[in-house]
Formats: C-alpha cells, structure tokens, sequence
C-alpha cells in the first residue's frame, strides 16, 4: 500500500468541527497517528463518530442529532492492555482489554471493521513496542492464518473459525431484556405449527 494511501485510510480530513472539538481532547493534529471516521453511533444506531489516537490518548468523538461533535470517551494508552475488534451480527464492537476487564469503546459497521482491524493492529503494535509501524499495512492479510480461507471484504476474523458459542451468547445477552417476548414467541411458532399439520385431519 502507498503511503499515501495508508495516510487516507488512517488519518482522512475531518471536518472543522471535529478539529476544533478534537484539538481540545488530543492536541494539535497534525500529530494524529489515526483519526478515522465510523459510521455508528454507540448504541448501534448509524450516526457520525471519529476514532482518534495521538500517540499518548485514545478516544472517540461523536455528533448526536446534529449537534456539535462531543467526547464520549479519552483512555490514557498506558491504561490500555490491548485493543480488539469483536465482531458481531450486524456490526463490531472496538474493545479495550486490561487485567481481564473489558470496555467497550466504539461500534462499527462491517463495512468499516477491516479498516479498523488495520488501525488497532497498528495501536496494538505501539503499545507493545512504542513503534509505529505503518508498514504493517502493505500484508493485509486476505486468508485466515487458522484455515487458510480467503477472509471477507469487510471481516478481520475468520467466520468459519468465530467461536460461534460465544456469538450466541451474545445473542442471548441482547435478547434476555425480552424474555416473555421471546418466549411468547416461540409458544406462537409451535402452536402454529401443531396447527398446521393437524389441520388436514380435521
């Protein structure tokens, strides 16, 4: 990958607002290692959040109903173990890992999950070895290093080797708030079935 390409896929032009917000929060600009645009808002909702990461802090900024970008969150990178891209049904959730403890700190589409795979690779990379190595981004991989199958476009993990227990935990997880709905539910679906196959006796 051209460099200036890694540079539009890491750092694209912001608008004045974020600017102004950002330069508050991060410093100076120009001394961004990543400022990238994501298409969802925190509560899954598609909406206008950035991803900022200055070498020393990372965080996101977010515009809700059209209101000037504001800071939902600002993480110290010493306080950061590790980042990860966990993906999910209909979108992936950026996490931040240290000591066992996980926190969520921004939400993706899976149009946008590869191009933050690349970018928390390179976070990762900093924090271990306080190195930024854009060079990491001229071997995207394409293939699962487990399986070997070409990877989706828009996946960093491979969806043969997901672990798709985990997957439906976290499925379960969304739906325990609707118990009764569910269950009700699935009491229509049998009962319609039964329905349907008595139905010719009667």
């Amino acid at each position: 990958m051209a460099e200036d390409q890694k540079d539009t896929l890491l750092r694209p032009s912001l608008p004045d607002d974020v600017v102004a917000g950002a330069r508050e929060h991060f410093g100076d600009p120009a001394g961004y290692r990543v400022a990238m645009p994501a298409d969802m808002l925190p509560d899954g909702l598609f909406g206008e959040t950035w991803f900022i990461f200055n070498g020393t802090h990372l965080g996101v900024m977010a515009r809700v109903n059209g209101s000037p970008p504001v800071l939902l969150n600002r993480r110290a990178i010493e306080d950061v173990g590790e980042l990860n891209v966990v993906p999910g049904l209909s979108s992936a959730v950026i996490e931040a890992t240290r000591g066992g403890i996980r926190e969520r700190l921004l939400r993706v589409s899976h149009t946008r999950q590869k191009d933050f795979g690349d970018a928390i690779r390179l976070i990762n990379t900093w924090i271990k070895d306080k190195a930024w190595k854009p060079e990491l981004l001229d071997n995207r991989r394409t293939a699962c290093l487990r399986c070997g199958r070409p990877l989706p476009d828009t996946m960093t993990v491979c969806p043969h080797c997901m672990d798709k227990k985990q997957m439906i935990r976290k499925v379960l997880a969304f739906l325990k708030p609707y118990k009764l709905e569910v269950s009700l539910l699935f009491v229509y679906m049998i009962a319609n079935t039964l329905v349907g196959l008595v139905n010719p006796y009667l």
